[in-house]
């Protein structure tokens, strides 16, 4: 079974992670079809992306606030 790569979204992160996997596994190119197998690879390096912008975003926020509250001293 097959999944369109339409499915999950557009962009260039999606395009260069279909790449990699289709690279690795020798999936043709052309009909940008990702098996149901590398499902789960995909699926966890977009978690792992996400988690990780999670953090950063909060990183980034506690560097503010705290910028804020130490100019207000």
């Amino acid at each position: 079974m097959n999944v369109l790569l339409s499915d999950f979204g557009e962009g260039f992160l999606l395009a260069t992670n279909f790449n990699a996997i289709s690279s690795v596994t020798n999936l043709p190119s052309k009909n940008h079809t990702f098996s149901l197998g590398t499902l789960p690879l995909v699926f966890f390096s977009f978690l792992l992306l996400a988690l990780a912008f999670g953090k950063v975003k909060l990183l980034v926020h506690k560097a503010v606030m705290f910028l804020f509250f130490w100019r207000q001293l």
